[in-house]
């Protein structure tokens, strides 16, 4: 029988999967659990313990996979898994957006699916439709025209037409793990 890690009653301590921060985790067989909650998807992770050495984690910024089998994530991306490679492999490995302004070693609700999200942006023009993308370097996105290969896992796509200012609205659509 396959394994699956989707459950529809998961212990949300603050009402609202956005806010969750905590020490310790309710239950802690849920820890990598994905789950639906209204229109949105999310999974629960652990912050990676170090992950603030680079720049506070404020809410949404991306998060890369640090440990797919702990489930544990960082926005750091030379601790990404591909990230000390020097060829951005780092790209391929966005686990979801933090929704808060988390504490490292702390248990959040990281978002992987939902319309109209914002997300910390470089200072270009996105349009809508173009496949959004993880930036080189910051825990942001930056964007990629549609009708090109964007080369990397999209994150999304532009759901509201931006002039170049941070966040960028996107329809985020990223795979959790089992």
């Amino acid at each position: 029988m396959p394994n699956i890690n989707r459950m529809g009653t998961v212990y949300v301590p603050t009402g609202n999967p956005d806010t969750v921060n905590v020490a310790a985790l309710y239950a802690g067989g849920e820890l990598g659990v994905a789950y639906d909650w209204v229109d949105r998807a999310y999974q629960i992770v652990k912050v990676d313990s170090g992950a603030a050495t680079i720049a506070a984690l404020a809410a949404n910024q991306l998060l890369y996979w640090k440990s797919r089998s702990q489930y544990i994530v960082t926005t750091d991306s030379a601790q990404a898994q591909g990230g000390t490679g020097g060829t951005n492999q780092f790209r391929n490995e966005v686990a979801g957006v933090l929704r808060c302004a988390a504490t490292s070693g702390y248990y959040i609700h990281m978002l992987i699916r939902g319309r109209r999200i914002p997300i910390v942006s470089s200072a270009a023009a996105f349009v809508v439709g173009d496949w959004v993308v993880p930036h080189t370097t910051a825990p942001q996105v930056i964007t990629c025209t549609a009708g090109t290969a964007p080369g990397v896992i999209p994150v999304g796509t532009c759901a509201v037409a931006n002039a170049g200012t941070s966040p960028v609205y996107v329809d985020v659509d990223l795979t959790n793990i089992p």
